[in-house]
């Protein structure tokens, strides 16, 4: 009787896991599908959202826990009352519910990967472009980065303050509010509950390299508890661009310069550009050092000891762990159909390029 169960749970688990599979191909066969499914899962994650909401903790963060737990006492309790055959009761019923997940994040966020590429929404024309024209960017970057550092405002230990998490948060849906005036790609930014503010696992995401993530089950963007006060505007506009149907990292990274950019607040504008300054100047360093260096010279003392403040946040999770951590961000992006993985973040410089030749 047992061995049925288990062949039904692993069947159940193969249909699931097929269905997603034929979903993700019928939205790439068919736009007018895709187009229907990515707007029946924006609304349904708006719903599942508003509803998490009403707990004080993230619930994704609870469910995260459970379902470790869960994994964990199913693999002990089975394993100890039916041995061998207990285990294979327990595969069979995480495929079953693998399957099931996959499926449900196929339906609620996964059709967003067959949308048409940001740079079509936006109207933008992004291609490749020489050294003085990633050069000329960068410069611009450098000088609107260095007048907004000195006037932003500051504690006593000269580290930003941009205000409470929520006001943040606030702000950044009124720049996306902007946007929707000028792109139906950010349409919903005024009905999208913002993102929230990590309660529990702050420091672990730390240690594996990860500043926010979204939860599609819960339809809850959430951004990280333990960063440097520069970059937090952009993580939660990065978050709240992947909850307003952004799939692709680096057009998340580039809608959440795009909202910086398009705010009326200093500190979402410098954050923006700290951040912009970090692909540019990357992307210098890959193709000629010296002019890296010429910009990195620009640097105003106290814009680069905000970059500092990051570069030490960073060196203290240096260890294998965010190694690990990274290597499964890279599966994880691939796998949603970008094959250049954690390096797809490079292709940032790009679109900040062709926003800047275009002004």
């Amino acid at each position: 009787m047992n061995g049925r169960k288990d062949l039904g749970y692993g069947l159940f688990g193969v249909i699931a896991a097929a269905l997603t599979a034929g979903i993700w191909y019928a939205c790439r066969a068919s736009e007018t599908l895709s187009m229907a499914l990515r707007t029946a899962a924006l609304f349904l994650r708006e719903e599942l959202a508003r509803l998490c909401g009403l707990c004080p903790l993230p619930v994704s963060e609870l469910l995260m826990l459970a379902a470790l737990l869960g994994v964990v006492l199913l693999f002990v309790l089975c394993c100890l009352r039916r041995g061998w055959r207990g285990l294979m009761g327990v595969l069979t019923r995480l495929l079953a519910a693998g399957g099931v997940l996959a499926l449900l994040f196929m339906l609620l966020y996964g059709v967003q990967y067959s949308a048409p590429p940001l740079e079509e929404s936006l109207r933008m024309e992004v291609g490749q472009y020489t050294l003085r024209e990633l050069y000329g960017a960068a410069e611009s970057v450098t000088r609107e980065m260095n007048r907004l550092g000195e006037s932003a405002p500051r504690s006593a230990e000269g580290e930003c303050s941009f205000g409470s998490f929520e006001e943040q948060a606030e702000a950044v849906r009124e720049a996306y509010a902007v946007l929707a005036g000028r792109y139906t790609v950010y349409r919903r930014a005024e009905k999208s509950p913002p993102p929230r503010r990590a309660a529990i696992l702050s420091k672990p995401m730390s240690y594996v390299g990860i500043s926010g993530y979204f939860f599609p089950w819960s339809g809850e963007a959430v951004v990280s508890g333990d960063s440097v006060a520069t970059h937090y505007p952009f993580y939660i506009a990065h978050e709240a661009a992947h909850a307003l149907g952004v799939g692709p990292e680096d057009e998340a990274n580039f809608s959440a310069f795009l909202a910086c950019m398009s705010s009326e607040e200093d500190s979402l504008r410098y954050s923006g550009l700290i951040n912009a300054y970090v692909y540019l100047s990357n992307a210098l360093y890959e193709q000629d050092v010296a002019l890296a260096r010429e910009i990195s010279a620009m640097v105003s003392e106290t814009c680069r000891a905000d970059l500092r403040r990051l570069n030490e946040h960073y060196e203290r999770y240096e260890t294998p762990v965010r190694e690990a951590g990274q290597k499964i961000n890279d599966a994880y992006i691939k796998a949603t159909g970008q094959p250049d993985g954690v390096q797809s973040y490079g292709k940032v410089a790009d679109f900040i390029i062709a926003w800047y030749m275009a002004r």
